[in-house]
């Protein structure tokens, strides 16, 4: 049996020789782990399709527990080599990977979409951090957790300015490290 669905990539990792096991958000069948055969070689046609953060057309077919990875193709690429962006969606695309269940979840769905087309359009740092916030708590919201679970919006927007000043910080120091032995 073979199936379908629109998934967001939520992570992989290397699962024997040259497969991988990824994890992926759908649509229409929650979170899923499918296992790649043999992705992780340099000429496989799937392998830059499984990017964590790309939204992609997936066929799947069943196999015990867990799916096998037929086909995929790329609808939409939401990583950047921005190291703000790339963070907001790593922490984006980590929040959906704890909340999600293995059944379908259209509000988190939703706001997992909306989330992840807002981070792409921002052009400053304090638009993101204010979308990165919204985008918290509007999946915060669809798990059940309002605002009166969660501490505040000002608290969420205050410790994600935090965390994404000390990643961009070190994320700065490693660039500033990395052009140093480039010159030298």
């Amino acid at each position: 049996m073979s199936y379908n669905t629109k998934a967001v990539i939520l992570s992989r990792r290397p699962y024997l020789e040259d497969d991988c096991l990824v994890t992926m958000f759908t649509q229409r069948y929650g979170k899923i782990q499918a296992k790649a055969i043999s992705a992780l070689k340099p000429t496989s046609k799937l392998r830059g399709h499984l990017e964590q953060g790309r939204l992609v057309d997936v066929m799947l077919t069943q196999i015990d527990r867990q799916g096998k990875l037929a086909q995929i193709i790329t609808l939409k690429n939401y990583a950047s080599s921005d190291p703000v962006r790339f963070t907001a969606l790593t922490a984006i695309l980590e929040l959906t990977e704890l909340m999600s269940q293995p059944t379908p979840d259209i509000l988190l769905w939703e706001s997992v979409d909306w989330a992840l087309t807002r981070v792409r359009e921002i052009s400053s740092v304090d638009q993101l951090i204010s979308v990165l916030s919204a985008s918290m708590m509007k999946m915060l919201d669809s798990g059940g957790i309002g605002m009166e679970s969660a501490s505040s919006l000002g608290q969420i927007h205050a410790h994600i300015q935090w965390n994404l000043g000390k990643k961009i910080n070190s994320l700065s120091k490693i660039g500033a490290l990395e052009l140093k032995q480039t010159i030298n």
